[in-house]
């Protein structure tokens, strides 16, 4: 089976959420804050927008989750100031 990607695994914990509201089952919340960190890392990496018609690129800051453009990352997220990003333009 194919490994579920970032909506996929977002719906499912929803609907465990809601299933645990449902029948009163105790779930642990740190399970929880640990399933959607890594949603988000899911999320983060998905090449989500189309490249520019200029050509600049989209980087999106891990941290923030600001979109910068360029030809090259900033050196430095303007929003947040961290270091790493994540070329999200769909090739093709």
């Amino acid at each position: 089976m194919a490994e579920e990607t970032g909506s996929q695994r977002l719906d499912s914990l929803m609907n465990r959420l809601i299933e645990t509201d449902q029948t009163g089952e105790e779930i642990d919340p740190l399970d929880i804050a640990r399933e959607l960190g890594e949603i988000r890392s899911l999320l983060m990496a998905m090449p989500t927008v189309h490249r520019s018609a200029d050509d600049l690129r989209h980087f999106r800051c891990e941290e923030c989750g600001t979109i910068s453009h360029g030809v090259v990352p900033p050196a430095r997220c303007a929003r947040c100031g961290k270091l790493k990003f994540i070329n999200v333009d769909i090739e093709g």
